[in-house]
């Protein structure tokens, strides 16, 4: 082969990434999808739906979708009231409306199940659950209108009791469409962190509650069954009717009443043993509540703070990135700048050296520190492409090896 002065120089080495170069602009954006799309990267349509039905915060169409969905939720809610009324329950407008609701509900129903990252996460979801059985509703009206228009008159006036069941199940399936008010709290910030505060509460100072609360009242209800059924085995009053203490099951409702401060009167002690047993038994709800509402209260004070703090530093999570990222790129910046002072440096002194070598030597090592330079320049603009893509892809996470190929 040649000798080493004869040696190509190297051409630059195409770098290829699956995006775009990124403009100076795009260092100084305010918001990452502004940005992303300044740069030529549109996201993929499952994390735009994701970000569409889940963040009304991240542009105009999703806040609109979410005032949208909200009204709809309301407009249903109303319209349900409306239909108990009896001068509007022979309304026929109600039926077009209920589908169209349902229909509405159906496709924001299908397009979260689109975007969701995991399908385990998405059925465990209370929310989503609750989504299912807000749409529920309207397809069971659609199928009992469907088996009602398929059954001949004649047997329709024939078996009574069918049709009787059947406007029962009619009466439920409307009720139930009421729950579509707890859609609401998916759309509001506010509610959904009181609801995942009251399910934490709900595991600790509520049960203990509940449980003094169902020891007072089977002790209560014991004890003012024995007085009141020896009253009743002396003079025989008070034996029987549904406001009588016949059994200790039937003393629950006295029990639990009392035991709350409720007292609807239905249900009273008769002798002086029943008496008293009612007011200790009064005064012990009191003191139940009382702990409850104590244990209730610390439990809710730090686990509402605890959730709050999640949810602030998951809306704040962009922002760090932002942050982040920016700090990343000076950090590198200056060390890319450290790299070529420092190879220009070790160059420059390789060069001093290779000048004090013979001729022929001399030329050999020359063109050997030329090579090198090139080399250096061409390693230094790529470190600056790759810098800009990594920083560009930091926010929407680590590279996958196929995508980097």
């Amino acid at each position: 082969g040649g000798g080493l002065g004869e040696r190509p120089t190297p051409q630059r080495a195409a770098l290829t990434l699956p995006f775009p170069a990124r403009t100076p602009s795009g260092l100084h954006a305010v918001r990452l999808g502004e940005e992303l799309r300044e740069e030529g990267v549109e996201p993929s349509p499952r994390s735009y739906i994701n970000d569409l039905m889940e963040n009304p915060e991240s542009s105009i169409s999703a806040l609109a979708v979410h005032y949208f969905i909200v009204f709809v939720i309301l407009a249903s809610t109303g319209c349900v009231i409306l239909e108990t009324v009896p001068e509007l329950s022979s309304n026929p407008v109600f039926f077009p409306i209920e589908m169209c609701i349902t229909a509405l509900f159906t496709v924001e129903f299908a397009l979260r199940l689109y975007a969701c990252d995991s399908m385990k996460a998405f059925t465990s979801n209370c929310f989503n659950v609750i989504d299912f059985f807000a749409i529920f509703p309207g397809y069971v009206d659609l199928i009992i209108l469907l088996v009602r228009a398929t059954e001949a008159p004649v047997h329709q006036a024939a078996d009574s009791m069918r049709t009787l069941r059947m406007m029962r199940i009619v009466r439920l399936v409307r009720v139930f469409r009421v729950l579509r008010l707890a859609k609401v709290a998916r759309h509001s910030h506010m509610l959904s962190l009181i609801v995942a505060v009251m399910v934490k509460v709900s595991q600790s100072g509520l049960v203990v509650v509940l449980m003094l609360m169902g020891f007072a009242m089977v002790l209560s209800a014991s004890l003012i069954y024995l007085s009141e059924s020896e009253l009743c085995e002396e003079s025989g009053l008070y034996c029987t009717g549904p406001s009588a203490f016949d059994s200790i099951p039937s003393s629950f409702w006295w029990a639990i009443a009392t035991l709350t401060t409720v007292g609807y009167g239905d249900m009273v002690p008769h002798s002086m043993a029943g008496k008293v047993i009612g007011g200790l038994t009064a005064m012990a709800g009191v003191m139940v509540i009382a702990i409850g509402v104590a244990l209730v209260s610390i439990n809710f004070r730090e686990c509402f703070q605890e959730e709050k703090a999640k949810a602030d530093q998951r809306r704040s999570r962009p922002l760090a990135r932002e942050v982040s990222r920016q700090q990343d790129g000076r950090e590198l910046e200056d060390l890319l700048r450290n790299f070529d002072g420092c190879s220009g440096a070790l160059i420059s002194k390789l060069r001093s050296v290779a000048a004090q070598q013979d001729g022929a030597c001399a030329q050999q090592l020359e063109a050997m520190l030329d090579m090198l330079a090139t080399h250096r320049n061409v390693l230094s603009d790529d470190i600056k492409r790759f810098m800009d893509r990594a920083l560009l892809l930091n926010e929407r996470g680590p590279l996958s090896p196929a995508s980097v190929l």
